[in-house]
């Protein structure tokens, strides 16, 4: 309850709920990495992504500081694919996240962001968490103008070929799992 409050509260106050950013987000990115044990308790974990739902909508622009974190939690609580994860509600909520984070940031804030979440998704090998931000990256390279695309042509080069190289990287991987990344 006291994260539906403190979401309403970004709500309403916008920019004035700024200054409390470092006092609540630590927090809520603590709860976010419970994804176990928020499993058996659905109306909690919908709270925590409601929480953040409202936190991005809202404050987006300043969560630079937590950007890294919620990409990576939110990024992994969409793949999951457990009867509680795949609620409707739930997903609908996860996918708005993603959308508002893809097209409310600037490039320069977001692509090194998806660049390090992506390694430590590999790293972690949460494989099916990578499609999830590739969506992010998808909506992000729709929603650029043309003369950011242009400014930031050689950061996403960079970023496909590093991904492009996944195939290589974890050929022992079931051909599944590397088609789905790769897709």
């Amino acid at each position: 309850c006291a994260l539906l409050c403190v979401a309403e509260l970004c709500n309403s106050l916008k920019a004035y709920a700024i200054p409390q950013l470092p006092e609540f987000m630590p927090l809520v990115i603590k709860e976010m990495k419970k994804g176990d044990q928020l499993s058996s308790n659905e109306l909690y974990m919908l709270s925590i992504v409601t929480a953040v739902q409202k936190v991005t909508e809202n404050l987006s622009v300043f969560l630079s500081p937590y950007l890294e974190n919620i990409m990576f939690n939110i990024c992994c609580l969409s793949s999951e694919e457990e009867d509680i994860f795949q609620k409707p509600q739930l997903q609908q909520r996860l996918k708005a996240i993603r959308h508002t984070l893809a097209t409310s940031l600037p490039p320069r804030v977001l692509l090194p962001v998806v660049a390090t979440c992506y390694h430590k998704l590999e790293k972690k090998e949460k494989f099916a968490s990578i499609c999830s931000l590739m969506s992010v990256l998808e909506d992000h390279i729709k929603s650029m103008s043309k003369e950011d695309l242009t400014a930031h042509i050689q950061d996403l080069q960079k970023f496909f070929i590093d991904s492009l190289n996944f195939r290589f990287l974890h050929c022992e991987h079931p051909e599944k799992q590397i088609s789905a990344v790769e897709s």
